[in-house]
């Protein structure tokens, strides 16, 4: 379940979103319709907690994605709509950086990388370094 009340953010003089409310059951599939800068992306980011709220509230399954922002990225899968901070790392460092995003130490983030990426024989492409 997805749970958000009067959820708001600003950048600035810029209200991006502005009081949503909305409530999508568990199992429920939704797609985020509208134009350029109409705060569907920017909504997206405060349901993983990639990006604060202004204002407002978001639920996933019941934890508030401000208290609680490590278990929903557990939780929760999200795929940017540009990845340009992400060409510039190694496939060793971007799986890193987002096992830090869920919380994994060092250690058992690179210890997982290289069970799955053996487990898919990808270690060769993951330990590249260009």
């Amino acid at each position: 379940m997805i749970r958000l009340r009067q959820l708001s953010k600003r950048f600035g003089k810029v209200e991006a979103v502005r009081g949503l409310d909305l409530e999508i059951p568990s199992g429920q599939l939704v797609g985020l319709l509208g134009p350029n800068g109409a705060g569907k992306s920017t909504t997206v980011k405060m349901l993983t907690g990639m990006l604060p709220p202004s204002a407002g509230t978001a639920e996933v399954f019941g934890l508030d994605v401000v208290h609680d922002p490590v278990a929903v990225k557990r939780l929760v899968g999200y795929v940017p709509e540009s990845g340009a901070v992400f060409e510039t790392l190694t496939g060793w460092e971007y799986l890193q950086l987002v096992a830090s995003l869920y919380g994994l130490s060092d250690g058992e983030a690179a210890a997982r990388i290289v069970r799955f990426a053996e487990f898919f024989e990808l270690a060769e492409a993951t330990l590249r370094s260009e």
